[in-house]
C-alpha cells in the first residue's frame, strides 16, 4: 500500500492494516516478550500497557513515529482534532439558534467547564465562537 493510500485509509476509517510497517520477526519478538510478562487482563483489557517495556518499544518505534508524522499526528491526536471540531460546530449551532441569553450562557458555561477539564489545548477554537456571539456576551469565556 502506498503512503497516499495508507493515509487515505486512515483518514476514511480511522485505522488501516499495514502489514509492512514491522517485520515478522519484530512482531514475533514483541508478542513473545509481552506474553512472558503475563500482564493482567480485565474486561477492559490490559491496563497501563505502555508501562510494559515491549509495548512502549512498539509505541515509540521509528516506524510508528514516521507513520504518525505522515498522517498528521498519532491516531488519537487525529481523532481528538476531529472530535473537537465537531464540538466547536455544535457550539456554533447553539450560538446561532439559542436566542435566550440566560440559556445560552448556561450552555456555554457548561461547555467551558468541560473544555477546562478535558480539552484545554483546544480552548481557542471554542473561545472564537463565544467571542462572535451576536450579543457580545461571551458567557464566562473571558
Amino acid at each position: 500500500m502506498s503512503v497516499v493510500a495508507e493515509c487515505a485509509a486512515i483518514a476514511e476509517r480511522g485505522f488501516a492494516i499495514l502489514p509492512t510497517v514491522f517485520s515478522a520477526e519484530f512482531v514475533d519478538r514483541a508478542v513473545a516478550d509481552i506474553k512472558r510478562l503475563c500482564p493482567h487482563r480485565s474486561r477492559a483489557g490490559v491496563r497501563h500497557a505502555l508501562s510494559l517495556g515491549p509495548v512502549a518499544e512498539v509505541a515509540r518505534s521509528p516506524q510508528l513515529i514516521e507513520l504518525a508524522d505522515k498522517i498528521g499526528g498519532t491516531p488519537v491526536q487525529v481523532w481528538e482534532d476531529r472530535e473537537y471540531w465537531g464540538e466547536v460546530n455544535a457550539m456554533l449551532y447553539l450560538r446561532d439558534r439559542v436566542t435566550d441569553d440566560s440559556l445560552r450562557c448556561t450552555l456555554f458555561s457548561k461547555i467551558r467547564h468541560s473544555v477546562d477539564l478535558y480539552a484545554k489545548d483546544y480552548e481557542p477554537r471554542f473561545l472564537d465562537i463565544a467571542k462572535t456571539s451576536s450579543t457580545r456576551k461571551i458567557c464566562g469565556w473571558q
